[in-house]
């Protein structure tokens, strides 16, 4: 079989880009796939090195609204999705980052109150798992970038910088403020994670 792209509409929005089978879908138009298990808005998905798509947390909309930890993987070879481990606390707009070792790290987001958090999970897609890792210094609902250097850079305004510990040991890696000049009241500190 010949792999081709198509574009996958997770949840309610169009989030992410995954490799499906040939003829599943004519250039330049959409196809039904399977079903999410919990229907959610306001999510992250992350196309994993083995072609998956991690979808994390959001809002749920089974009739009550209620921020998830919950994620599922969507496998495109198959056109399914599958229940993977929660996240250690609830997330609405977030960020979610591929890492270069291929962890996902997911950070900050906003509770149902509006309130906004400053924790950290990495997923381990060989095992399905989350683990807790280092907060940042300050709560954030801001977009990260993975820079060349393998830090994950969280910004709003300002900066956090996140560095992954090397090796197979304790998960908690290195949250550092990067200093900015002067900046409009509006704007956030950015965290470098």
């Amino acid at each position: 079989m010949v792999a081709t792209s198509a574009l996958v509409l997770v949840g309610l929005f169009v989030t992410g880009l995954a490799t499906g089978l040939a003829g599943s879908a004519q250039p330049g138009t959409f196809t039904l796939t399977g079903s999410m298990n919990t229907a959610r808005y306001n999510h992250t998905a992350t196309l994993l090195q083995n072609g998956e798509v991690l979808v994390t947390g959001g809002l749920g909309v089974n009739g009550v609204y209620s921020v998830l930890a919950s994620a599922e993987l969507y496998d495109p070879k198959k056109g399914k999705w599958s229940v993977t481990g929660s996240m250690s606390v609830v997330r609405t707009a977030f960020t979610a980052t591929l890492l270069q070792n291929g962890e996902v790290l997911v950070a900050g987001g906003s509770n149902l109150d509006g309130s906004s958090n400053n924790t950290a999970d990495l997923y381990n897609a060989a095992t399905g798992k989350w683990t807790a890792t280092t907060n940042m210094p300050s709560s954030h609902n801001a977009p990260a970038t993975l820079l060349l250097n393998g830090k994950v850079l969280v910004s709003g305004g300002g900066g956090v910088l996140y560095d992954l510990p090397a090796g197979n040991g304790a998960r908690q890696g290195l949250c550092t403020t990067v200093a900015v000049p002067a900046a409009p009241l509006h704007c956030f500190p950015t965290v470098m994670c």
